[in-house]
């Protein structure tokens, strides 16, 4: 009993902690990192749980938290800090099941090369987006489309021509539009 308690301790403390910061107005991010640093600093099982743990609460965090100014910047610098733990825990396919519904975070990873458009994301993305009218293949395009296959890269950029007489289309998807 007395573990199960400590663990439920540990998430909520971690969980609290992500809040606290991603809510400072300020940019000092050492404290967060250094107490973050601290509960993964082990290569074992439970410092990867923790750590997926964080990167779900980070997805459901950016789903559905208010925004303030440095809202996605601070998401965005926890993720560049570990973006070497990222690639070297989990599989491309298992970074984007985290962060699946959030495509500006996607967007992020991808042009960091955090994660690319491997098969197994390629057919995922043809699949979702079958059913979703392609939204999330045009958002990402501007980082994937050197691996998609030109039919498909004509149609897709025929479509963003038509659709947004704009030609800020990725500055727009840096702003989540």
């Amino acid at each position: 009993m007395k573990e199960i308690q400590d663990y439920i301790k540990s998430r909520k403390k971690l969980l609290e902690d992500l809040i606290s910061f991603i809510d400072d107005d300020s940019e000092d991010n050492q404290s967060f990192f250094d107490q973050t640093n601290c509960l993964l600093k082990e290569n074992n099982d439970e410092s990867k749980d923790i750590f997926i743990q964080l990167l779900s609460f980070i997805s459901k965090i950016s789903q559905n938290h208010h925004r303030n100014g440095l809202f996605y910047k601070k998401i965005e610098s926890i993720l560049l800090h570990f973006q070497d733990k990222l690639k070297q825990t989990l599989s491309n396919y298992d970074i984007y099941k985290i962060f699946e519904y959030d495509d500006r975070i996607l967007l992020f990873l991808f042009e960091l090369k955090i994660i690319s458009l491997d098969k197994k994301l390629y057919s995922l993305l043809f699949k979702e987006d079958e059913s979703s009218d392609l939204n999330k293949l045009y958002y990402l395009y501007p980082v994937i489309k050197d691996s998609i296959k030109p039919n498909t890269r004509k149609k897709i950029e025929s479509d963003i021509l038509n659709n947004n007489q704009d030609e800020k289309f990725l500055e727009k998807c840096h702003e989540g539009e």
